[in-house]
C-alpha cells in the first residue's frame, strides 16, 4: 500500500469534492488541514438555520442549554420548546429561572404562565406552588393510566393519542372518562404510561430549579452541541461552560463553519426557521438556486443577511 502522503493540490481536490459535513469534521480533528479546507471552495446543498441549530444538507448541529449536575447525573434540558407548557427557552439566569418568564414580550409579559400554571403567577413562589398542585394532578392521572383497560382493542390511532396528549398540556384535572377512551388499545395505554411518567420526571426537575433560587443555589448548565442524522441516534460533538448567552454558541458555529474563507460558499437552498436567525451573517455567501439566477446575487457584499422564508 502506498503511504506517500497528499500533495498541496492533490489534498485540495480531495477536500473539493468531499461532503461539507466532512470537511467541517476534519477541521476539528486534524487541526493541521484546517487553513487547507478554509481555500477550498465550499459548496452546500441546503442551509437550514433554525432558533437553536443549524443543518448542513442531512445532519443538523443542535445547541441547547442543559443542567448538568442533577441528581440523577442524566443531563436536563432546559433551552428550546418545553414538552411541559411549549415556551420557547433562549437563556436562564444563574438560578436556573428561564427567559420566558423574566422577559417582557409581547407574547408573554412575563406574568401570565398559562399553559403550564393554568392562572396568573406573578412571583417565583407562586409558580412554585402551581406546578407543586400540577405535579400531583400529573402522578393522579400516572395512577389512573396505569388502572386503566380499554374496553376494545382498536389499530393505533396517531391523531387519539395527539388529542389525549394535548390534555395534559391545558387542563389541571384527572382524566375524564371520555378522556381515557381515546386511548383504544393497551399499546396506546403503554405509551400514555410512559409519557407521563417522563413528565413527571420533568416537573421533579422544574421544582428543584424553581427551589435553587429561594435555596440559593447556582446550578451548573453546560452548552451541549449535538450532531443528528436522520434515523440516527444524536451525538454530542462539543460541550461548553454556559456564560449567559446561547446566542453565542450559535455564532461560533457559524464562524467555525463559514468564517475566514478565502472563496464565496456557494448555497443552493438557504431556510430559515426563525425571525431571530435574521441576525446571523454567513461570511461571503452566494445563494445558488437551481435555475438560472438572477446576476444581482452574485458578486453580493461580505456578509449577506438571512430572511425568513415559508
Amino acid at each position: 500500500m502506498n503511504s506517500k502522503p497528499l500533495t498541496y493540490d492533490s489534498l485540495k481536490t480531495v477536500i473539493l469534492y468531499m461532503d461539507p459535513n466532512t470537511r467541517f469534521l476534519l477541521s476539528t480533528r486534524i487541526p493541521s488541514i484546517r487553513s487547507t479546507e478554509k481555500t477550498v471552495p465550499l459548496k452546500i446543498e441546503k442551509l437550514v438555520i433554525g432558533k437553536h441549530s443549524i443543518g448542513v444538507n442531512q445532519i443538523v448541529y443542535e445547541y441547547q442549554v442543559y443542567q448538568v449536575d442533577c441528581e440523577d447525573k442524566i443531563p436536563y434540558k432546559v433551552s428550546g420548546c418545553s414538552p411541559l407548557d411549549q415556551r420557547w427557552t433562549c437563556d436562564i439566569d444563574e438560578f436556573g429561572v428561564r427567559d420566558c418568564m423574566t422577559n417582557r414580550m409581547p407574547h408573554n409579559d412575563g406574568f401570565v404562565d398559562m399553559a403550564l400554571y393554568l392562572e396568573n403567577s406573578p412571583t417565583n413562589e407562586g409558580r412554585l406552588q402551581k406546578l407543586k398542585r400540577k405535579l400531583e394532578v400529573e402522578k393522579q392521572r400516572y395512577n389512573q393510566l396505569i388502572n386503566y383497560r380499554p374496553k376494545e382493542n382498536h389499530t393505533n390511532n396517531t391523531i387519539s393519542f395527539e388529542n389525549f396528549t394535548k390534555i395534559g398540556l391545558f387542563s389541571a384535572q384527572k382524566y375524564k372518562k371520555e378522556n381515557l377512551e381515546l386511548l383504544e388499545n393497551e399499546e396506546m395505554v403503554k405509551k400514555a404510561i410512559e409519557y407521563t411518567n417522563k413528565r413527571i420526571m420533568q416537573m421533579e426537575k422544574e421544582l428543584v430549579l424553581f427551589q435553587s433560587k429561594a435555596n440559593n443555589i447556582r446550578p451548573k448548565f453546560e452548552i451541549y452541541v449535538v450532531k443528528e442524522l436522520e434515523n440516527s441516534e444524536p451525538c454530542v460533538i462539543e460541550r461548553v461552560e454556559y456564560q449567559g448567552s446561547i446566542h453565542k454558541a450559535g455564532e461560533s458555529l457559524m464562524k467555525f463553519m463559514f468564517a475566514k474563507r478565502r472563496n464565496i460558499v456557494n448555497i443552493t437552498n438557504l431556510l430559515s426557521q426563525d425571525d431571530n436567525s435574521s441576525g446571523f451573517k454567513l461570511p461571503r455567501c452566494s445563494w445558488v438556486p437551481p435555475r438560472q439566477p438572477p446576476p444581482q446575487l452574485f458578486g453580493r457584499p461580505r456578509h449577506w443577511q438571512l430572511r425568513q422564508v415559508s
